[in-house]
């Protein structure tokens, strides 16, 4: 797995520190070691995005669920890989971290290409979180990029339908 990719491991949501604020475990290869590190993950650099759109959705399943800020509900493409989904941002960003929440069943290896830009048309790729994942496992991509509106999230394979609980963005 690449070393930029963060596995977050969690049940619902993030954990709570001393003071109630989340805190991100994260876990990185490093060679054959690994390191794991805490840190603050608050909310104040999360951007919003203002609407989303994807490749396809199944009944009752819209593009919106993925970032809601509820895990419970769930984007589901109702189809396999490949499958997307795209998030505006509402205007041009420096982003600098990309969380999805994954709905999954049954686990198993999986590809996700993440992009980004200024319009749907001119997106470029920002990174790709390859590697074996569960249900309701947090990924994570630490990838500046700058000039992005659009973020596109593209599975090109799952050994299940292509949903995530959330999606979020951070500055």
């Amino acid at each position: 797995m690449n070393s930029m990719v963060r596995k977050i491991a969690s049940t619902r949501g993030p954990a709570r520190g001393q003071q109630g604020r989340p805190v991100c475990a994260m876990v990185m290869g490093l060679g054959a070691s690994l390191v794991l590190g805490l840190s603050a993950c608050g909310d104040g650099a999360k951007i919003v995005p203002t609407s989303a759109t994807a490749s396809s959705s199944a009944p009752a399943s819209s593009p919106k669920f993925a970032f809601d800020y509820d895990v419970t509900t769930v984007w589901n493409a109702g189809n396999y890989a490949p499958s997307w989904i795209q998030l505006d941002l509402g205007k041009p960003v420096t982003i600098s971290r990309v969380r999805l929440n994954v709905a999954q069943d049954p686990p198993g290896p999986t590809t996700h290409t993440i992009s980004g830009g200024p319009t749907p048309d001119s997106l470029t790729p920002i990174g790709t979180l390859d590697g074996n994942t569960t249900d309701d496992q947090w990924l994570e991509l630490n990838q500046s990029a700058n000039n992005v509106r659009y973020v596109k999230i593209e599975t090109t394979k799952s050994p299940s339908w292509v949903a995530w609980r959330e999606i979020e963005i951070y500055k």
